[in-house]
């Protein structure tokens, strides 16, 4: 993200942007860890403009393990309410987020902007009430990293729906099932604001199912059973806004800059094994 660095940096030493050079090499994955702005790289600008000298600084791979900027750190609490037929009528949510020591580049908009928008998923869910408090801690700060707020947001509706399907009775495949945004229901707005334009939730699930051969999947587990193993099958629909897009949403967070459009809808099955 040379872009944003360059912004902040010009801001933050008072300098015009068109004298700012920032050139970002192949650094491979990690791209929230990445792309932000650290202390070190305002400091060093601003001794190399002092000192008239050309600087440079590595951090050690230490340095980097304990000060780079990290994630995720939350206390939750959420519920669902459904009605008989378990459809589901609204979930709230309430999120305890730890920044850190002090406010990283989008370190404030992860556990909030970013999390709450994916809240509803792939599922019909007509009311949404997320209420999240950030937290100052004496950690290092916390910042997109590796989802950047939509595994978290995942995380506690598809484990709202396995504790649902539990203390209803329901199968847990036919209650997501029954709950899915239709594709007659595109373009769909969520109640969280991001509108889906397009995606047909229930024939990629089935699809996943298949190929994961989930209808012979307690014969496997049984067979494991008996050569003394434990076999589980966990499943995740994971609806991810990345980007952060559209820019439209994204300004509704203070950004001042376009980001790229790019929405991934991806269906992780996983067994796991013990």
């Amino acid at each position: 993200m040379p872009h944003h660095i360059r912004k902040l940096t010009s801001e933050q030493l008072n300098i015009p942007e068109n004298s700012i050079r920032v050139i970002a090499p192949d650094v491979g994955g990690g791209f929230g860890t990445k792309g932000k702005l650290y202390p070190e790289e305002t400091i060093l600008a601003w001794a190399c403009k002092k000192l008239n000298l050309t600087l440079k600084w590595t951090s050690t791979r230490s340095e980097a393990f304990i000060s780079d900027y990290q994630a995720r750190d939350h206390s939750t609490h959420a519920e669902m309410a459904l009605d008989s037929d378990g459809f589901i009528l609204g979930v709230r949510v309430n999120t305890y987020a730890a920044v850190g020591a002090y406010i990283s580049t989008v370190g404030a908009a992860v556990p909030t902007t970013v999390y709450t928008a994916v809240l509803s998923g792939p599922y019909k869910i007509p009311a949404v009430f997320a209420e999240v408090h950030a937290m100052f801690t004496n950690t290092v700060p916390t910042d997109a990293y590796r989802g950047a707020g939509r595994p978290e947001a995942c995380f506690v509706l598809e484990r709202l729906i396995e504790q649902a399907a539990i203390q209803t009775g329901m199968d847990r495949m036919e209650l997501r099932r029954k709950n899915f945004i239709k594709t007659t229901d595109m373009p769909y707005a969520t109640p969280l604001g991001p509108i889906y334009d397009s995606g047909d939730f229930q024939r990629l699930f089935d699809r996943a199912l298949v190929v994961a051969d989930y209808a012979n999947f307690e014969e496997r587990r049984k067979l494991s059973r008996e050569k003394g193993l434990i076999r589980g099958f966990g499943i995740c629909y994971f609806l991810e806004s990345s980007g952060v897009a559209p820019s439209k949403y994204a300004g509704m967070f203070g950004a001042r800059a376009g980001f790229l459009i790019r929405q991934i809808f991806v269906l992780r099955l996983t067994a796991v094994y013990f």
